[in-house]
């Protein structure tokens, strides 16, 4: 209800590296990526070794089903001899995944099980259903060839808007709730880009502990919006 939404977002506002910009910046893209296909949400986690590009091939290899890949994936890491296991074989035959990007998903998978069940509940990926079609177990999802998912259909699942859609950012100095590429990432997902170097076309400096001095004076200079990451 909204007073749970209202109480958790002021729970994050409250955490270390959390300001009430991030935490709309944050609220505002779970509310644009409602239904997700299972490559973006997969893609959105984060997970070690694991690009856009791969994402897309997990996610056409189970036919866009969230429970197929989680309880594949879940058994995986689960199992007494894990790569002997067929869920681990299974995970192997994903063209262009190799072990050690499965084996960071599993670790992964470990620590986070709950969150992001709870994640995919509210995004309405428990559903269990990709465009239309209904995905039924690994083994059928898994017959689904790379040519099963269009680029047409990567487009339309495009959120129409994004809250920083178009805007140029700069992250600079140390992140004490992010690392900084997770932070640009984080920025990238919301529509940012992210520039090296702070020039007129950059819309924000975030700034962090020890910032670089040539990028925070040039921002001055130019009248770059400058943040620090409570800001943020």
């Amino acid at each position: 209800g909204s007073s749970s939404s209202s109480s958790n977002v002021m729970i994050l506002e409250n955490q270390p590296g959390w300001g009430p910009k991030s935490v709309e910046n944050m609220v505002l893209a779970i509310d644009s990526a409602r239904n997700p296909p299972l490559w973006r949400f997969i893609n959105c986690l984060g997970l070690k070794h694991l690009g856009l590009s791969n994402a897309k091939q997990v996610s056409n290899h189970f036919g866009g089903s969230f429970i197929s890949w989680w309880n594949t994936t879940k058994r995986a890491a689960r199992a007494n001899d894990r790569k002997q296991s067929k869920e681990y074989n299974e995970l192997m035959n994903i063209y262009g995944i190799g072990p050690r990007t499965i084996d960071a998903m599993l670790e992964w998978m470990l620590v986070n099980q709950e969150s992001c069940e709870e994640l995919a509940s509210a995004v309405g990926l428990l559903h269990d259903h990709f465009h239309g079609h209904i995905a039924s177990s690994s083994s059928s999802a898994s017959s689904w060839s790379s040519s099963s998912i269009s680029s047409k259909d990567e487009d339309s699942d495009l959120p129409a808007s994004l809250p920083l859609l178009g805007k140029n950012y700069v992250v600079t100095g140390t992140l004490t709730c992010l690392n900084r590429e997770n932070a640009e990432v984080f920025l990238e997902r919301l529509g940012a880009n992210i520039k090296r170097g702070v020039s007129g076309s950059v819309d924000v400096l975030i700034m962090g502990d020890k910032p670089g001095a040539s990028k925070q004076a040039k921002a001055a200079a130019l009248g770059v919006e400058v943040m620090d990451e409570m800001e943020w």
